[in-house]
């Protein structure tokens, strides 16, 4: 795999990523001048504007809105002048909230805090932005927020974690620039997240203090200050109590705080003891009084990464934990007693500190009854934070389909958590909603997807759910734009106004006259990116992410294909159905289409203002991003199509030739057109999660290449063959053809296979007790079926099966297969109408034991499709298999 990364051009290094520079620069802004002339009940601010901030602040945490206003006024030649802007103090319902009262002769900003105050100065530089001139509307407008803390992230700063483990806090780049940061506040956000390991950040009475943890310390203090100045809080996102390796030092000397069996290759902590709360209420303690102003930590208290006991129980088992002090409890009084000791030592220090546990149940299917009503476990103070979209459930193609993990394209909520909002309301306990504001694994190499609508769907939702918390993103979804807008505005409204009203008035301060238009294209987007095939798979590994990077194949290599989070894999290969669980290629690709088709159309109605913009370059921006996006989809509808037209050609004999020619040829069309589109904005390709650019000019060269050669080289090849698979079997790189009944070894024992009774029959002979079969059709157009076979009191029986694992349905192979022992020998059936067999009775098989792959050596992990490669396999040619039942020659 090595020399497959290294034969691809290599990503732009961080001094070329053009956007750290625009974050850097403050936006300028130019007001409409479509009039000269105030209306009737119009302030007239012609004549220029002076500010007068009287709201009390000694700390000078104002100065920065203040220069925002000022900045927006003197760019328009509104600064100074009489017309008065002051700010005042006067009692209000809630923090953040404020009053706006502007009358002919000035306007007034009233609010009880300075972050009412804040909220009300942009409020008014966007009623300045909306206006068709130096005019505001007199009245009376008062605006408290529902939505409290609104969460977002640096979207360039480092990720530790793996492969890319690098520190925000030991390095020396500051990440939040004042006009990133005057950005972020500007659209409503109130909270930025870094990745943080308590244990490196403090000293406790089991623990010293890590060798970086004071320069860590001096970053975070020198962070937390400067977002302050703009409103904005810190929270230190967090795995705790985390789990450890049995070489872990605090493990050698301290065993008492952990539990005796592993988990994997780690021990958990158990909460049950009390020096575990000791140890977790010293460590938040230490940090806490050493940074003043952190405004609290997001901590995953179960999932992702092992933490206490209740790791030791999956989200969709009611089994219990296995130990003896933490199974005298409910599973929720479980993690309970590790997040009271947490909150204990943060608000020590600092008694609004939030704590938000975060339970990160990606899961498509149920999850156990213990899960259900999490937040009424919650201490005094805790926010339960959950998945919006995980577990939803949508129609597509005629059929239900599950998504797990986070969504932009369905607006949820999912019956899951809509349970446990309910559950918190009834309980006492504030509930927090993880969402992707920006864009998420569906489409993440692009900043964001500009589907305001859906927010508005979301967030309403939200509303009736009584939430009053968000942490918008994870990694990724993050960008400054539209959709953190959208969200900042929808934090402060009632819903009195519809969908449509909301959507004008968000795009007025940018787009003016164009507004309704603007809105048609929007709306034209979310339905189009509605369409998204709702599926785990396809999100994480479909081509809609990097596809525009792939090359083709004619021939049914299947190589992999690649994570576009993870920037240590090559790019993907031809292995299509590794991203179709739930939905064959045929369904997946009339949906891409028409998103494809869709977004075309909403393209439209932008084209309409592109020259009255041109000078404009945010909205210059924006052009490119949609256009980038809509090639995109274009795109993943080509690939979708290039590989149904060569299951024809390969399956079925079909003269697919020129038609799969004349989509290579597209393809080199959008490939050039992206490599343009990249020249002008560095955002593109970049995923915040793999922290490089996962397409760009190089690789897109290299693609551009890799399409040309096949025109050369394999379309002349195949144009004089009869037969496809003739010609591919002969090829060296092709899989081995086996023939029914013949014993094949591998290090970890022999197999054979025969057809039986319309059974797949495999006979195999190995040392263990587990064996893993792995089915792929012959050109990789279906989703490959992975099961875990375990031998117990001499039966074999299936423990695992991957396709239920990613759409929370039966899997009907895993349902009828069947298996035996038979002395010593392991014999399982397959019926042939469950397998993925291709039309022409083509199948790809791999078997796995505990001691070797019978093809290859493995492949790196990657999530949900484990160590199989679908390139690694054997062919079997079904058709020719005249099979006999098996008979053991043995004695008795």
């Amino acid at each position: 795999m090595k020399n497959l990364i290294e034969s691809i051009p290599a990503p732009p290094s961080r001094d070329a990523w053009g956007f750290v520079d625009e974050l850097s620069r403050y936006p300028q802004c130019r007001l409409r001048r479509e009039r000269t002339i105030a209306k009737s009940g119009e302030a007239d601010l012609s004549g220029g504007v002076t500010i007068l901030p009287e709201f009390p602040d000694t700390e000078h945490l104002l100065d920065s809105a203040y220069e925002s206003l000022r900045t927006l006024l003197m760019e328009n030649e509104l600064y100074p002048g009489n017309f008065p802007v002051v700010t005042r103090r006067c009692p209000t319902d809630c923090f953040e909230a404020y009053v706006i009262e502007i009358t002919a002769d000035r306007c007034i900003i009233s609010g009880a805090d300075t972050e009412g105050i804040r909220r009300g100065i942009y409020e008014l530089e966007d009623l300045l932005r909306e206006a068709e001139g130096p005019f505001l509307p007199c009245g009376k407008i008062i605006r408290a927020p529902w939505l409290k803390t609104r969460i977002s992230r640096c979207f360039f700063s480092p990720v530790k974690r793996w492969p890319v483990n690098t520190d925000e806090l030991l390095e020396e780049t500051n990440f939040y620039p004042d006009a990133y940061l005057n950005r972020l506040a500007y659209e409503g956000i109130n909270g930025v997240w870094l990745v943080a390991a308590l244990r490196e950040l403090s000293a406790t009475s089991f623990t010293g203090l890590d060798s970086d943890a004071s320069k860590r310390l001096v970053k975070l203090r020198s962070t937390v200050n400067q977002c302050r100045r703009f409103g904005i809080k810190v929270y230190l996102f967090c795995i705790e109590p985390f789990s450890v390796y049995p070489d872990d030092p605090l493990l050698i000397q301290h065993p008492e705080l952990f539990r005796e069996d592993s988990l994997g290759e780690r021990r958990c902590f158990c909460p049950s003891v009390p020096e575990t709360q000791q140890f977790l209420r010293e460590m938040t303690d230490y940090v806490f009084k050493r940074v003043n102003g952190l405004g609290g930590i997001i901590n995953i208290t179960h999932g992702e990464r092992p933490t206490t006991c209740l790791s030791h129980v999956a989200a969709n088992s009611d089994a219990l934990t296995g130990c003896p002090r933490c199974d005298k409890i409910p599973h929720g009084a479980i993690v309970r007693q590790s997040l009271k000791a947490m909150l204990e030592g943060m608000r020590e220090h600092n008694p609004e500190a939030l704590l938000i546990s975060w339970f990160y149940f990606p899961h498509t299917g149920k999850l156990a009854s213990w899960t259900e009503g999490l937040a009424a476990y919650m201490p005094d103070g805790v926010i339960a934070q959950f998945n919006f979209e995980s577990g939803g459930e949508t129609i597509q193609q005629g059929r239900l389909h599950r998504g797990g993990d986070y969504w932009l394209s369905f607006a949820g909520p999912s019956a899951r958590y809509a349970h446990e909002a309910e559950t918190g309301l009834q309980a006492g306990v504030e509930v927090s909603a993880k969402l992707q504001v920006g864009c998420g694994h569906e489409l993440g190499t692009v900043p964001f997807i500009p589907v305001p609508g859906q927010l508005y769907r979301k967030f309403h939702a939200m509303w009736n759910l009584k939430v009053k918390h968000a942490m918008f993103c994870w990694y990724l979804g993050n960008y400054p734009g539209i959709m953190n807008r959208a969200a900042g505005r929808l934090a402060f409204t009632s819903f009195a106004e519809n969908e449509h009203d909301f959507l004008i008035r968000l795009a007025l301060p940018e787009w003016g006259t164009a507004s309704p238009d603007i809105v048609r294209g929007w709306q034209c987007f979310a339905r189009a990116y509605k369409l998204l095939p709702f599926s785990l798979m396809y999100q994480y590994y479909g081509p809609q992410n990097t596809g525009i990077g792939w090359p083709l194949s004619l021939f049914p290599h299947l190589r992999p294909l690649a994570p576009p989070w993870k920037p240590d894999f090559p790019v993907s290969g031809d292995a299509i159905g590794e991203c179709l669980a739930a939905f064959d290629i045929a369904e997946a690709h009339a949906l891409v289409r028409q998103m494809s088709r869709l977004w075309k159309k909403g393209m439209a109605y932008f084209e309409k203002y592109r020259t009255e913009f041109a000078d404009n370059h945010e909205r210059q921006l924006d052009y490119i991003l949609y256009e980038a996006i809509g090639l995109q989809l274009h795109s993943s509808a080509n690939i979708l199509q290039f590989y149904i037209f060569r299951n024809q050609l390969f399956s079925q004999g079909k003269p697919m030739l020129k038609k799969m020619r004349a989509i290579v040829d597209d393809e080199i069309k959008n490939t050039r057109k992206m490599k343009t589109l990249c020249r002008k904005d560095s955002r593109l390709g970049f995923h915040s999660e793999a922290l490089c650019h996962r397409y760009y000019p190089e690789l897109l060269d290299w693609r551009h290449q890799q399409l040309k050669q096949l025109l050369k080289r394999d379309f002349p090849a195949l144009e004089s063959e009869s037969s496809p698979w003739e010609y591919f079997l002969r090829q060296p790189d092709a899989p081995k053809l086996i023939a029914p009944g013949i014993s094949q070894s591998f290090c970890g024992g022999t197999w054979s296979y025969l057809v039986v009774d319309d059974k797949l029959q495999l006979t195999i002979q190995f040392a263990g007790s587990t064996i893993n079969t792995y089915f792929i059709d012959g050109c990789g157009n279906s989703f490959p079926n992975c099961l875990t076979w375990q031998i117990m009191n001499h039966e074999i029986k299936v423990v695992f099966d991957n396709r239920r694992k990613v759409t929370g349905e039966v899997n009907t192979l895993a349902a009828t297969s069947q298996g035996k022992i038979v002395n010593g020998i392991c014999l399982l059936l397959f019926p042939l109408s469950e397998l993925p067999i291709s039309s022409d009775m083509k199948l790809r098989i791999n078997l796995k034991t505990e001691q070797a792959y019978a093809v290859g050596k493995g492949y790196p992990h990657r999530l949900y499709l484990y160590g199989f490669s679908p390139a690694d396999t054997c062919l079997l040619d079904l058709s020719a298999s005249d099979g006999v039942p098996f008979q053991h020659q043995g004695t008795g």
